[in-house]
C-alpha cells in the first residue's frame, strides 16, 4: 500500500494540528478530511519516561470499516519518500481494519527506550471523512532508570566514525580516510550489525578507527543509579588482534576509558562497562568523572585491533545505555492472615480481571471486551450453592488475567514457606487448541516476577495448581528489585486467564494462600535416555530421529513442585542437529534429528543444555554424537590377472602382475606405493586395499603392492607358491572382497618389458642408454633386457623386498635368447639390484647377428617370453 503525505490533513476542534503530543493513557481524538488517495499523517508524538516497561499504541476509527494503519519510530520523524513510509522501526498493518495496535517492550527486536517516539497514521480509506481516538499508554516509568539502545536492526541509528577527527580532549585523532562503517543486514547478535572495515595500510598512533556513538547515549548520565553501558563485539576479518577493546567518555575537557583486558577473540563477545571509577579510568583533563558523566559529549569505541597491511573488519551489536531502577524505600506492609481464602460460593469476594490499566509498573492490561463473574454453581463441586470466579474472554490481542483482592497482598515473605494453590478449568469455545502454560504474576518494588506452569487441561475438566512461593520457583520479568524486595511488599498477585488465541472461558475456585508444614521440594530434571548416540551410514543419507523424553521427578506431585516449563538450547556449532520443539512442560517427548548431508566422515557430538526454572538441577545438559561413516565400498570385481611385462598367462612366483576389474578403491589416475618408511619393502596394504591369495577357503598371504589404480593393481606374486600349480587371487578393498579368480601358475613365465608403441624392447646398450631406432646397439656389445616371471631365483630374496647389490641373486633356470634369429648368448639372468621382482637378462650380441630392427626371442626353462624388437647396428 503506497501513502501520500498531505501537507496539512489533521484537523482537531477545527484546527490544523502538525505537531501533537499525546498524553499517556489519554486518548487523543482526531479528524481527517476526506481524502481522494492514499495519505500519511505525521507529527504526533508520546515521550517514554526512563524505567517504562511497556509501551502501547491503540489506533481506533469511530468506523470499524475504515482502514487505517500505524507506524512508530523512536527518537526520530517517521520518514515518508514519493509516497511511500520509508523508515520506521515499528508498523501495525491489519488490512480492511480500523482497529490497529502496537505493543512496545524490551523484548522487541527494537526494544523499548528512553525518549520520544514519533507516531504515524495511514489512511486507505477515501472520499469520506474519518475520525477516530489515538491512545499511547506507558506502564512503568519514573526517574531512576533509563534503558537507550542500537540494536541496528533498521538502520546504522545515527552513529558514526572519528573521520575527521574531533578536538575534544582524550578524543580520537581521526581514523583512517579509506575505512567504512555501515550497517549490514545479517550476522549480527542477532539481525544487524554495525561493521567498520579497514582495507589495511601501514598503523600509525593517529589513525586508529572509532565507531561514535549518537546523540541519544549523551548527556546527564551522572543522574542514572548505577549506569552502565553493554555491547557485542566480534572480529570477522583480519588478523589476529593486537590492541585490546578501548572505549572513551568524553565531557568537560576531560576523558576517561576503558580498555579490555585482552585483544577482542573470533566469535560475538559481550561486554559491560560500569560507569564506575572502579571501571573507567582517566585518559585527559583533570575533571573528575562524576563532572564528565553529568555532560557527556561524546562516546567512542574502538573498531581496529590490529597493525595495518591487512583488510580488517570488526562488528558492533546491541550498544544499550542502561541503569538500574533503585527499590522503593523500605515500607511496613502487612503480612497476610494465612490462611487467606477464595471461595466465591458469596461473590466474587473483591478479585477484578486486568482491565482497565493500573498503572503498577509491570502489570498487564487485558481486553475491553472481557468479562468477569461469580456466578453459583461454577465451583469445582459442581454443586448448585458452589460459586466460581469466571472470565469470559474476548478473544483479543491482549492478555487477560484474574487479579486478586488486597487480602492476597503485603508483606508475604513474612508467612513462613508461603503457598499459593488453586483450582483452574479451561473451557475452549471454538474446540481444544493449543493451550499457554498457566502463569502467576507477582509485582511489588517496582518489579514483577513470573511462575509458569503447565497448561490447563484442554477439555473443561479441573485441575489443581500448587505455587510455592520462593525465589527459584520465579523468573524475572521486569525491574531490578530482588525475588525477596518483590515478596516483602507484593502490590499486586495476578493469575492468567487467557490461554488460547480465541475466545475462551476460564473458571478460578479455592483460592488459598498459606503457610506450608517444610520448605516446597524442588524437581529434578529427567531425561531418558541420558546421551543420544546416532550413525549415518556415509552414503549421504541421515540417521532415523530419536526421541528424548524430558520428566520431572514433579510431574505427579504438585508437592514437589509439579510439572515444569522447560527452555532447550542447542550448541550454536552443531548446525547439523534439529528438535522437534525447543520449548514445552514436562512430561514431554521431543523428536531429535541429525541431518548427515554434506558432513565428513567422522564422529560429531554436540551438547544439548535444558533449563527449568524451579528445577534443583537446572541447567541440566547431555551430550548427542553423530558419527558419519566412510562412503559404503562397492565390490571390488576382478576380471583377469596377468604378467605386468607380457599381459598374458600363466605366472610363475616372484613375477610382477597385473590384476584389472573395478572398484579396486584406487583414484582414477593411480597412485604408486613405494617403500615402507625406512626399509625396502613393499607395503602389503595400500589405502585400505590388498590383493589377497587364497586356496579355498585358506587365506595364504597378501601381496606386495607396487601400483594402485581403480581398475589395476601392479603387485608381485609371492614367492612362496613356488610349488603349486594354481592359487586364487581375491581383490580387497577396505574390507569388502571381490569374487575369486584362478590363476593358473608354473615354474618359469618370463614376460619382456617393452615401451612405446611399436613393441620396442625396454633394453639398455652397453653405454646404458635406451636402445631405439635411433640409438641401436652395436654387434658384439652387450644389451640389458628387462623382465619378470622367470622363477625362483638363488639365493633367495624375501617376497616384496628390493634385490640387493651383493651377492646377486641369479635364475637357476637354463636360458636362451636369440637376436633376428642369431644365436646371443645369455651372460647373466637374475633379479636387478634396488628392485623388487625385476629381472635383467645380461645378452652379447653376436657379431652376424643382422642389422636394423629384429626380433629378441628370450626363453628361461621351457617357457618363451613374448617376442620384442630391439635395434642392431
Amino acid at each position: 500500500m503506497t501513502f501520500l503525505r498531505t501537507a496539512v490533513c489533521l484537523l482537531l476542534l477545527g484546527q490544523a494540528a502538525l505537531a501533537q503530543r499525546l498524553i499517556s493513557g489519554v486518548p487523543f481524538r482526531f479528524t481527517i478530511p476526506a481524502q481522494s488517495q492514499a495519505a500519511t499523517v505525521t507529527g504526533l508524538s508520546v515521550v517514554v519516561p526512563p524505567g517504562s516497561i511497556r509501551l502501547t499504541i491503540d489506533l481506533k476509527a469511530d468506523v470499524p470499516s475504515n482502514t487505517l494503519f500505524l507506524w512508530a519510530r523512536f527518537d526520530r520523524e517517521i520518514t515518508v519518500d514519493g509516497g511511500l513510509v520509508t523508515a520506521s522501526d515499528y508498523s501495525a498493518q491489519v488490512q480492511g481494519s480500523g482497529t490497529q495496535q502496537l505493543v512496545i517492550t524490551p523484548a522487541n527486536d527494537v526494544p523499548l527506550q528512553t525518549g520520544t517516539y514519533h507516531l504515524a497514521i495511514g489512511v486507505a480509506t477515501f472520499n469520506s471523512p474519518i475520525s477516530g481516538t489515538l491512545t499511547a499508554t506507558v506502564q512503568g516509568g519514573g526517574t531512576g532508570g533509563t534503558f537507550v539502545i542500537s540494536t541496528f536492526e533498521r538502520d546504522s541509528e545515527d552513529w558514526g566514525r572519528n573521520y575527521p577527527g574531533s578536538l575534544l580532549p582524550g578524543a580520537s585523532p581521526g581514523g583512517d580516510q579509506t575505512s567504512a562503517l555501515v550497517r549490514s543486514n545479517t550476522g549480527g547478535a542477532p539481525g544487524g550489525y554495525l561493521q567498520m572495515t579497514d582495507d589495511g595500510g601501514p598503523f600509525q598512533a593517529d589513525n586508529q578507527d572509532f565507531a561514535v556513538a549518537p546523540g541519544k547515549f549523551l548527556g546527564n548520565l551522572g543522574a542514572l543509579p548505577n549506569a552502565r553501558l553493554d555491547f557485542d563485539y566480534q572480529r570477522f576479518v583480519g588478523p589476529p588482534a593486537t590492541f585490546p577493546l578501548r572505549l572513551v567518555v568524553i565531557g568537560t575537557d576531560s576523558a576517561f576509558q576503558w580498555v579490555s583486558s585482552d585483544p577482542p577473540e573470533g566469535g560475538w563477545n559481550h561486554f559491560r562497562i560500569d560507569l564506575n571509577t572502579n571501571t573507567l579510568k582517566r585518559a585527559a583533563g583533570t575533571a573528575p568523572l562524576g563532572t564528565v558523566l553529568s555532560n557527556v559529549q561524546r562516546i567512542e569505541l574502538s573498531m581496529d585491533q590490529a597493525f595495518g597491511g591487512m583488510r580488517e573488519v570488526n562488528g558492533l551489536d546491541n550498544f544499550a545505555l542502561s541503569s538500574d531502577l533503585p527499590p522503593p524505600p523500605p515500607a511496613t506492609q502487612p503480612v497476610p492472615a494465612v490462611p487467606v481464602l477464595s471461595t466465591f460460593d458469596n461473590g466474587c469476594d473483591d478479585w477484578t480481571r486486568n482491565y482497565p490499566p493500573a498503572g503498577i509498573p509491570g502489570s498487564t492490561v487485558g481486553d475491553g471486551g472481557s468479562n468477569v463473574s461469580c456466578p453459583l454453581g461454577q465451583g469445582k463441586s459442581g454443586g448448585s450453592l458452589d460459586g466460581g470466579l469466571v472470565l469470559a474472554e474476548a478473544g483479543g490481542d491482549a492478555d487477560d488475567y484474574f487479579v486478586a483482592p488486597a487480602k492476597f497482598l503485603g508483606n508475604i515473605g513474612a508467612i513462613p514457606f508461603p503457598r499459593l494453590e488453586f483450582d483452574y478449568r479451561h473451557i475452549p469455545l471454538n474446540g481444544p487448541g493449543g493451550v499457554a502454560s498457566l502463569v502467576v504474576r507477582l509485582l511489588g518494588a517496582g518489579s514483577s516476577y513470573i511462575w509458569q506452569g503447565a497448561p490447563p487441561g484442554a477439555l473443561g475438566q479441573w485441575q489443581h495448581f500448587a505455587v510455592p512461593l520462593g525465589q527459584a520457583f520465579f523468573i524475572r520479568e521486569s525491574g531490578t528489585a530482588t525475588f525477596a524486595q518483590v515478596l516483602a511488599a507484593v502490590t499486586r498477585l495476578e493469575i492468567s486467564a487467557d490461554q488460547i488465541e480465541t475466545a475462551e472461558t476460564d473458571v478460578l475456585d479455592n483460592v488459598r494462600l498459606f503457610s506450608a508444614a517444610a520448605p516446597p521440594v524442588q524437581p529434578q530434571l529427567q531425561f531418558s535416555p541420558a546421551i543420544l548416540t546416532f550413525t549415518a551410514p556415509g552414503d549421504g543419507s541421515s540417521p532415523a530421529p530419536q526421541s528424548l523424553r524430558i520428566t520431572s521427578s514433579g510431574d505427579s506431585s504438585s508437592d514437589a513442585g509439579g510439572p515444569l516449563n522447560w527452555t532447550a538450547q542447542l550448541d550454536p556449532n552443531a548446525p547439523w542437529l534439529t528438535l522437534s520443539q525447543t520449548t514445552g512442560i514436562t512430561p514431554t517427548v521431543i523428536t531429535v534429528t541429525a541431518n548427515a548431508a554434506g558432513l565428513a566422515a567422522r564422529t560429531y557430538s554436540a551438547v544439548l543444555t535444558v533449563t527449568a526454572i524451579g528445577a534443583s538441577n537446572s541447567p541440566q545438559s547431555f551430550t548427542i554424537s553423530l558419527t558419519v561413516l566412510p562412503p559404503p565400498t562397492a565390490q571390488p570385481r576382478l576380471d583377469g590377472v596377468v604378467n605386468a611385462a607380457s599381459f598374458r598367462g600363466p605366472l610363475a612366483a616372484g613375477t610382477l602382475a597385473s590384476a584389472f576389474g573395478i572398484n579396486f578403491g584406487g583414484t582414477a589416475a593411480g597412485e604408486s606405493t613405494g617403500f615402507l618408511p625406512n626399509t625396502t619393502d613393499l607395503p602389503r596394504i595400500f589405502r585400505g586395499v590388498r590383493v589377497v591369495l587364497r586356496d579355498g577357503g585358506t587365506e595364504l598371504g597378501s601381496c606386495p603392492l607396487l601400483f594402485l589404480k581403480n581398475d589395476q593393481i601392479n603387485f608381485q606374486l609371492n614367492y612362496e607358491v613356488a610349488s603349486r600349480s594354481a592359487v586364487q587371487i581375491v581383490v580387497e578393498n577396505n574390507g569388502v572382497q571381490s569374487a575369486p579368480l584362478t590363476v593358473t601358475l608354473a615354474s618359469n613365465a618370463p614376460g619382456l618389458f617393452t615401451y612405446g608403441s611399436n613393441n620396442h624392447a625396454a633394453v639398455q646398450n652397453q653405454d646404458y642408454s635406451l636402445n631405439g631406432s635411433n640409438n641401436a646397439a652395436l654387434r658384439g656389445s652387450t644389451i640389458i633386457a628387462y623382465l619378470t616371471g622367470p622363477g625362483v631365483v638363488a639365493p633367495d630374496v624375501a617376497t616384496g623386498h628390493a634385490a640387493p647389490n651383493s651377492p646377486l641373486s641369479s635364475v637357476p633356470s637354463s636360458s636362451s635368447a636369440t637376436i633376428g634369429g642369431v644365436g646371443a648368448r645369455v651372460a647373466f639372468l637374475g633379479l636387478t639390484p634396488g628392485f623388487v621382482g625385476l629381472v635383467q637378462a645380461n645378452i652379447e650380441v653376436a657379431a652376424g647377428t643382422p642389422i636394423g630392427e629384429q626380433l629378441l626371442f628370450l626363453s628361461v626353462g621351457s617357457q618363451s617370453a613374448n617376442a620384442a624388437i630391439v635395434s642392431i647396428k
